[in-house]
């Protein structure tokens, strides 16, 4: 949410009790477009201080927000749905953050909106239960992910807070406009932004909210796993060490390492179209951010029968086409070190490198900053090569004699 323009540079704000609202301590950080580098915009760094602004607003409106009755909660959401769905296909500024072009932007939005619309109607399905959500989705969840997440609760009548990823705030931001748009009540929908994990650490540690959904890559859990209990003195509203109250609370923390997804070719399914399908669900510039995606294809059953002719045309959809020369640039650091791990890992296990991509211009594979995906053929499901966690341009095949359809059949 804008506040402001210093420097020709959007200053950007949280979104507490239905308004925009600046860190209350002042501080900023800045992110930058994945080409070029130039500033997108400058966030609020948010303190414990937000953090007890924004949970007195969800807990004045929880009980208010979880009496409506379900059908009004769901019409004023699938309102913000269609009012989001719009809004991201002008998202410029998390195309640039991306790295992607107009088209591209537009490609990627096309599931937003069935992903919403599954949301809203999971919430209201959902028993009403009154109580304030931390909601922290990965970035690389987009808004198909985290507006799932975020409407899906709302739906059923909790009261949320979403702590912004600091690779892709905007994400955040188009979910609190379109909420906005929608006119829900004030301290129904918070966000936060940090570029930390101070307002994380506040917002678990003041025990204050019945739940915390995340996501995130392994190395991220340990930042959820709650190193304190607090408690509180019954009609003071103080906080207190643990030990001094006599009311101790606890938020549930539910964390989801990503790890990508699942395919299975069959015996009876055209090789040549399905490895097309594979390699852009695993390392396509729109369908899996390059391999970045949450959602981004990682194991690869194959039956025996298909599996030479499969792995060829594979190759020769990612080495011939050229449709894979370019890809998107790297949102995290970590992508490129856990990609070299599973490369040394793989080749330790046993398993069969056939494909390293490189960027285009490089001259050498072992130039480490150079490699952009991999794929490891005579992968076995007991290897720790296929249970490698995050969002990873990494693609696994497994040969297998049988192989179970997407409706449930089994095809041998």
């Amino acid at each position: 949410m804008r506040v402001g323009s210093p420097s020709g540079v959007n200053q950007l704000s949280n979104w507490i009790d239905g308004r925009a609202r600046p860190a209350l301590e002042g501080g900023l950080f800045e992110v930058r477009a994945a080409r070029g580098r130039e500033g997108l915009g400058r966030w609020p760094r948010s303190s414990g201080a937000d953090v007890r602004d924004a949970l007195d607003a969800a807990d004045r409106a929880a009980r208010t927000w979880a009496a409506i009755a379900p059908g009004r909660r769901a019409g004023l959401l699938a309102r913000a749905a269609a009012h989001l769905a719009a809004a991201i296909d002008h998202d410029a500024s998390t195309r640039a953050a991306l790295g992607i072009d107009e088209d591209e932007g537009a490609a990627l939005t096309r599931r937003v909106g069935r992903a919403l619309k599954e949301g809203v109607e999971r919430g209201r399905s959902a028993e009403a239960e009154a109580g304030v959500v931390l909601v922290a989705p990965h970035w690389s969840e987009l808004w198909t992910g985290a507006g799932h997440t975020v409407l899906r609760h709302l739906a059923a009548g909790r009261t949320v807070i979403q702590l912004s990823d600091p690779r892709l705030p905007m994400v955040a931001d188009r979910i609190a406009e379109a909420l906005a748009a929608a006119e829900l009540p004030p301290g129904v929908f918070a966000v936060l932004h940090d570029d930390g994990r101070t307002a994380l650490r506040a917002a678990l540690a003041s025990g204050r909210c019945t739940l915390c959904e995340a996501s995130g890559r392994a190395p991220d859990r340990r930042a959820f796993e709650r190193p304190l209990s607090v408690s509180l003195v019954p009609g003071e509203g103080a906080w207190l060490p643990f030990g001094a109250g006599v009311i101790e609370r606890h938020t549930r923390i539910e964390f989801e390492t990503l790890r990508g997804t699942d395919s299975e070719v069959l015996r009876s399914e055209d090789p040549r179209r399905r490895a097309e399908r594979a390699a852009a669900q695993a390392f396509g510039r729109v369908e899996s951010l390059s391999g970045q995606h949450a959602t981004g294809l990682r194991r690869v059953r194959i039956h025996r029968e298909l599996f030479s002719v499969f792995t060829g045309e594979l190759l020769d959809c990612l080495e011939a086409s050229g449709a894979f020369d370019e890809p998107l640039p790297f949102l995290e650091d970590a992508t490129r070190a856990d990609l070299l791990a599973a490369r040394d890992l793989g080749l330790d296990e046993g398993a069969t490198l056939i494909h390293e991509g490189l960027r285009q211009g490089s001259p050498s594979g072992r130039a480490g900053a150079s490699l952009v995906r991999l794929v490891f053929t005579n992968v076995e499901p007991q290897m720790r090569l296929a249970a490698l966690p995050g969002p990873l341009p990494l693609l696994l095949l497994m040969r297998t004699d049988v192989c179970r359809s997407g409706d449930g059949n089994v095809a041998d």
